[in-house]
């Protein structure tokens, strides 16, 4: 089987795992604390690019674009868009919403002014939010398996839309570009390693990792995503993170191949999650991983 056969392969068909236990309750969040810090100012995207986007996604790792190990690549969620990507989501005010707990971890985004919050719970179940906010075309995707978030725009900051394409590397989600519907790219690398657009990388923004309650004191004008538009009817899903017992588990869904294609991975300097040591390691998605997986447990 030809390399581009087996992908194609693998994009449209796979083991579906995405499962949910709908046991337990939700609380309805408070009001806002008006003593909190003021909003800070919104950045321009043309002037203010965190640095991490002039960089090469793949700096630093021992992979290429030429001789990424695509054959590598797992079935996850079972076939494209099995895990639904949200497109055009509405969004509500922080004093309307009700499905969120104070503690509760969002993705904090803010473009031109405009402050969004994304929350993990719903990114759990679709890993990928296509938006436009400041102008500017965005998708805001989060990998419920190695639980990283990141914001994305087209490198000419043009449209453009990602969706879930069903495949795995090293447990991470590799999403599709929607604008020709074949060009693959791994989160962690968002790097086109397959398809038309292969060696073309996107842009990376400045994207914040923290607690509603928090989001809400820094941003108190900030929107947030309504339940209904793309989301799941069943708004009980999202009390629960969609893969029962894999936080209490030393394993993992897609199996780790450091060898042939990964340099032996280098402990640099020790870090900690939750309460577990951890390492860095010149291999990214080994440590972001080993690590992550602890704080996600320690996060819940």
């Amino acid at each position: 089987m030809s390399l581009h056969r087996l992908v194609i392969a693998l994009v449209f068909a796979g083991a579906t795992i995405h499962s949910c236990d709908n046991d337990g309750d939700k609380t309805a969040l408070g009001s806002v604390d008006d003593a909190g810090p003021q909003p800070i100012p919104g950045f321009s995207v043309a002037d203010e690019l965190s640095p991490w986007g002039t960089h090469s996604p793949l700096q630093g790792s021992a992979l290429e674009v030429e001789s990424f190990p695509v054959t590598d690549f797992r079935g996850g969620s079972g076939t494209k868009d099995a895990i639904p990507a949200i497109t055009n989501p509405s969004f509500l005010g922080p004093t309307e919403v009700d499905y969120l707990l104070e503690d509760d971890l969002v993705l904090g985004l803010v473009v031109n002014g405009i402050a969004r919050a994304y929350p993990e719970r719903i990114e759990w179940w679709h890993e990928n939010v296509n938006d436009e906010i400041g102008g500017f075309p965005v998708a805001v995707t989060f990998c419920s398996l190695t639980g990283t978030g990141m914001a994305l725009k087209a490198a000419d900051g043009g449209p453009f839309a990602l969706g879930v394409s069903g495949l795995l590397f090293n447990s991470n989600l590799i999403m599709y570009d929607r604008r020709d519907f074949i060009t693959l790219y791994p989160q962690m690398y968002f790097t086109g390693v397959f398809g038309g657009r292969k060696g073309e990388s996107l842009t990376l923004l400045p994207i914040t990792e923290t607690k509603w309650g928090t989001w809400k004191k820094l941003y108190p004008d900030t929107e947030v995503i309504a339940l209904g538009n793309g989301t799941y009817q069943n708004e009980s899903v999202y009390d629960h993170y969609p893969y029962p017992n894999y936080l209490e588990t030393e394993a993992v869904i897609s199996p780790l191949d450091p060898s042939p294609h990964f340099n032996p991975p280098t402990p640099i300097r020790s870090t900690t999650a939750g309460r577990r040591p951890c390492w860095a390691y010149d291999w990214t998605v080994k440590s972001r991983l080993t690590c992550s997986k602890t704080w996600v447990k320690e996060s819940s």
